[in-house]
């Protein structure tokens, strides 16, 4: 998705199912490979249902990028956390959802409906995609922020009919306070990056407590205004 703001995340996410029990590692594998009946055995044994892995990834989140919906139903059902991040790459359940070649995006339907947080990204998709349906699950899950209106608003301006008008009726609510990151939490979003569909790259490196991206020379610093998201001072 084109924004007009840095979001450093992930387009995808390598998982390691490393957990102390191997109750626990056996849930997370049974949703990844969708197997229901597994996964029922196991949480109806006493494994937590948002049991963890590698960097935080939970059975539901691996559900979901598998887009396996009975999993995903039968979690949910359980208390699973929609909002639930993997703290490498800070992906959410709802991006995991997201990510497919589906066009009626089950899966991100059904974390939309149990109350994910972050529905703009969903309603982003939608616009992008031109999906009705999903940006009417969005506009039925609740508000989006106000800042994700706005450059969406901004991004889409040329958006007619259907899509147009949810994008212009879509209710908001307040912005969240901006997270603050220690200089240390900072420095886990150095690095170089580059984009193969350009002939340029940029980097990100943390001076005086500031991270601090770098475009062809030009240096601007950055501040965070969402939870791993950046813009420009």
């Amino acid at each position: 998705m084109k924004r007009t703001r840095l979001a450093l995340c992930a387009l995808c996410l390598l998982v390691s199912t490393a957990v102390a029990a191997d109750d626990g590692r056996a849930l997370l594998m049974a949703a990844r490979n969708g197997q229901l009946d597994e996964v029922e055995r196991l949480v109806e044994s006493g494994v937590p249902v948002d049991t963890e892995g590698a960097y935080g990834v939970t059975a539901l989140a691996l559900a979901a990028r598998a887009q396996a919906v009975d999993v995903v139903e039968y979690l949910l059902e359980k208390g699973a956390d929609p909002d639930a991040r993997e703290g490498f790459f800070g992906m959410s359940v709802l991006g995991m959802a997201l990510w497919t070649d589906d066009p009626e995006y089950p899966v991100a339907k059904l974390i939309l409906a149990a109350g994910a947080d972050n529905r703009g990204d969903a309603l982003g998709t939608a616009l992008e995609e031109g999906n009705v349906a999903l940006a009417r699950a969005v506009v039925a899950a609740g508000p989006i922020y106000e800042y994700e209106k706005e450059w969406m608003s901004a991004a889409f301006a040329a958006v007619e009919g259907e899509l147009g008008e949810i994008l212009a009726a879509v209710e908001t609510r307040p912005n969240p306070a901006p997270p603050e990151y220690s200089p240390d939490e900072l420095a886990g979003f150095a690095g170089a990056y580059q984009n193969p569909e350009y002939d340029f790259g940029m980097s990100l490196a943390v001076v005086d407590g500031e991270l601090v991206l770098d475009l062809q020379g030009e240096r601007e610093p950055l501040v965070p205004f969402t939870d791993r998201g950046f813009e420009s001072a």
